[in-house]
């Protein structure tokens, strides 16, 4: 049988990197180390030391501020990265949350640098990833689910911002998870969710996908 990816979806601060970090609690054998767009930093954080993503680079690209701050929702006075402005890659990378558009451009730009448009997942996969968090692209959604075998969780919470780099919704996931409760009944969900699926279900870390279910709430 071959390896089943999960990919778990939804818009900025709904819940992804908790669940996905509940689900490794309780499936130690899933492989899962890092957010997926861990695997970009080395590039991205070279280009940003060049100069590249700077205000003035955006605009001179037709990415305004003023379109930029509609678009982002940011709620920082400087809208793009600048050199010497982190001190490693880490503290970079930790800005993400705070440039949500800016990273999710890089990375449809970087994704796009292959045939497929699905550079990053694979090079995830190719360091041993089997749970990838925050796919917002829809044709970077189509072209994973075509190219490998996988499984979509989306975490609906209500009341979250609108994400503008979120180009699909839960119809488009294999499963729902209602996420408006606590860490403690989130983690409640996900024992219910593999519950359901029984002990079958990823005893080793692969998914029957015939056993699985359209659209269901937990």
């Amino acid at each position: 049988m071959s390896k089943t990816y999960l990919m778990i979806c939804g818009p900025g601060e709904s819940g992804k990197d908790v669940f996905a970090s509940i689900l490794k609690q309780r499936l130690p054998s899933l492989a899962y180390k890092y957010p997926t767009s861990y695997y970009c930093i080395e590039p991205f954080f070279k280009e940003i030391e060049e100069g590249l993503w700077t205000t003035e680079k955006l605009n001179e690209a037709g990415y305004s501020t003023e379109r930029l701050r509609n678009e982002g929702d940011y709620d920082t006075e400087v809208i793009g990265y600048y050199p010497g402005q982190f001190t490693d890659k880490m503290e970079f990378y930790a800005s993400r949350r705070t440039f949500r558009w800016i990273w999710g451009h890089w990375v449809n730009v970087y994704n796009c640098s292959s045939p497929d448009k699905i550079r990053l997942y694979r090079d995830a996969i190719e360091a041993g990833e089997q749970l990838f968090v925050g796919l917002r692209k829809i044709d970077e959604y189509d072209s994973f689910r075509r190219h490998f075998s996988t499984f979509s969780i989306w975490i609906q919470r209500d009341g979250v911002k609108y994400d503008p780099t979120q180009e699909y919704g839960a119809d488009k996931c294999d499963f729902i998870v209602q996420n408006n409760g606590t860490i403690e009944e989130l983690r409640k969900k996900v024992n219910s969710m593999l519950n359901f699926f029984n002990s079958e279900f990823l005893k080793d870390c692969r998914v029957n996908i015939d056993k699985m279910l359209n659209s269901i709430k937990c």
